[in-house]
């Protein structure tokens, strides 16, 4: 998903000024301001907490699109992970981001990307 991610930044000049971090921690992204309960804020802080990939605007740092690769039977609905996701996409929907999950099946990611990095480009201006 790495290589994936840097060959579809490289290939569009629209994309020039984004670059990629793989799983940065979660924490990074939440304003301390932000209103979380007690679980929550255990959850964003903890070490282990990270988004798998940010897209970011190097010249302004802010995040473009973040992606999850959710592996099928680890995010299975009804899971401890599938409720820790719920968990950080409610958590990062409040600050106006939601993440692009991908399953580990999956077909037709890099099309899925590329739509999600475009539509958040023109939302961005």
């Amino acid at each position: 998903m790495n290589a994936l991610i840097h060959n579809i930044l490289r290939s569009d000049k629209s994309f020039e000024r984004l670059a990629v971090i793989p799983h940065y921690p979660l924490s990074r992204l939440m304003p301390e301001t932000l209103a979380m309960t007690e679980e929550e804020t255990a959850y964003c802080r903890h070490p282990w907490s990270h988004v798998d990939f940010v897209i970011f605007n190097r010249i302004s740092h802010r995040p473009v699109l973040l992606i999850e690769v959710d592996g099928v039977t680890y995010h299975a609905e009804g899971t401890r992970q599938a409720v820790r996701d719920a968990m950080k996409d409610k958590v990062l929907s409040r600050i106006g981001l939601r993440p692009l999950r991908l399953a580990t099946t999956a077909s037709g990611e890099e099309s899925r990307i590329r739509t999600a990095l475009q539509a958040a480009m023109g939302a961005s201006g």
